[in-house]
């Protein structure tokens, strides 16, 4: 095994996610789009959520390291991970709400349901 982890935990998922935003770097790399503030957005997205798992695969290999790091690094990299997915979500809704067509601009229609959809998922832990 090339590296250790915590019992568990497969660092499977979050190679998967860094391969698939790989995957579409090069393809946006490569493919014409024109720039918009969406397509910065969605950009912007799948850059913190790279991020996020690099993040998150450091912070379990360094949790059952056999060299000893300070136990502050450990929880500066959880709370990094969090804090990243966390910053994540209202870029989603912003992207969601720009795609969302439901009447004029200044319609109360699509703010309300984007402000029910983020505290539906901000309240998930409810359940």
């Amino acid at each position: 095994m090339l590296f250790s982890t915590a019992p568990g935990y497969t660092p499977a998922r979050d190679i998967m996610v860094m391969a698939l935003i790989g995957t579409f770097a090069i393809l946006i790399r490569f493919a014409y789009i024109k720039p918009s503030k969406e397509f910065q957005i969605y950009k912007l997205i799948l850059l913190v959520l790279g991020i996020a798992a690099a993040v998150d695969v450091f912070y379990h290999v360094l949790l059952v390291s056999s060299v000893a790091y300070p136990i502050a690094v450990i929880y500066l990299l959880r709370f990094l991970y969090h804090a990243l997915l966390f910053t994540e979500l209202p870029f989603d809704i912003i992207k969601f709400d720009r795609s969302l067509v439901i009447g004029s601009k200044n319609s109360p229609k699509a703010e309300t349901l984007v402000a029910y959809l983020a505290h539906m998922f901000t309240d998930m832990n409810t359940f």
